[in-house]
C-alpha cells in the first residue's frame, strides 16, 4: 500500500490521477482478501492443517504432536513439538472450535 501512496504522490504531484498506483493499491488489497479466504482450520481425526494461500504452505500436526492449547478471548494458540506455537483467529464459531478440540483430548486454558 505504501508503494501506491508514493507512486500516486511523486508521479501525480499530488493532484493528477495515476491509474498505476491505484492498480497496485487494487493488487494488495486482492492478494490480502485471497490470503483470509484461503486460510482454513481443517481437523480430521488425526490430524489438524493450517491452510495458507499456497497448498504447499500447508501444516498439518499430528493430534500427537499437540502438546497443549490456550484460549483467549477468540484467539487460539496451539502449542505443537514440530513448529512451536501456532495462533489462529476464529472471529465467529470460537464455541464451536472449542468444543471440536475438546473432543480430541485438549484441555485449553483459558485466559483473559
Amino acid at each position: 500500500m505504501a508503494l501506491a501512496i508514493v507512486l500516486q504522490m511523486e508521479i501525480g504531484n499530488y493532484q493528477t490521477f495515476v491509474p498505476l498506483a491505484w492498480l497496485v493499491l487494487a493488487a494488495v488489497i486482492a492478494i490480502g482478501i485471497a490470503q483470509i479466504w484461503r486460510t482454513r482450520l481443517t481437523i480430521t481425526a488425526s490430524t489438524v492443517t493450517f491452510g495458507r494461500i499456497l497448498a504447499s504452505n500447508a501444516i498439518t500436526v499430528s493430534w500427537a504432536d499437540v502438546r497443549g492449547l490456550t484460549q483467549r478471548g477468540h484467539t487460539f494458540t496451539i502449542d505443537t513439538r514440530g513448529y512451536g506455537r501456532l495462533t489462529i483467529m476464529c472471529l465467529v464459531q470460537a464455541k464451536q472450535l472449542r468444543q471440536v478440540l475438546a473432543t480430541h483430548g485438549l484441555v485449553i486454558d483459558q485466559k483473559g
